[in-house]
Order: structure tokens, then C-alpha cells, then sequence
């Protein structure tokens, strides 16, 4: 397959990802494993989730979203 224009990079499922608790304030990183990956089909986003290490709190970030272009979608 030949690539003609490259894209954003999109974040690999099993690398370490860094958190933030809105919560308690605080900032973790997360292996693979210990978060999980959701997809939001109502405005195409797609979510990390994990659960804080100090007060245990639910913590979600924006992975990317996805740009959809067709009328039928909109």
C-alpha cells in the first residue's frame, strides 16, 4: 500500500499514556493494561480511561476525534 499524503499520527494502543485527575490533581501514567479505550459513536471521539491511583476517581482524555465529512453522518 502506497500512502499519498500522511496523516495525523494517531496515539498507539500500547504505548504509556499520562493522566491528570481533575479530581485531586493527580498526574499518573498509565501501562497498557491499566486503561482501557472507549469510542463515543455520537460525536466520534475516541476516549482513554483509567481510574486514579490516589483517590481512586474516574480520569478520561481525548485520544482524537474523527473528522467525518459525509452529509449522512452530520
Amino acid at each position: 500500500m502506497k500512502i499519498i499524503k500522511e496523516g495525523t499520527p494517531q496515539p498507539r494502543a500500547d504505548t504509556p499514556q499520562k493522566f491528570k485527575c481533575k479530581q485531586c490533581g493527580c498526574e499518573f501514567v498509565a501501562e497498557k493494561g491499566e486503561y482501557d479505550t472507549y469510542m463515543n459513536f455520537y460525536d466520534f471521539r475516541t476516549e482513554l480511561t483509567s481510574y486514579c491511583p490516589n483517590c481512586h476517581g474516574y480520569v478520561s482524555k481525548e485520544a482524537f476525534r474523527t473528522v467525518v465529512t459525509d452529509s449522512r453522518y452530520i
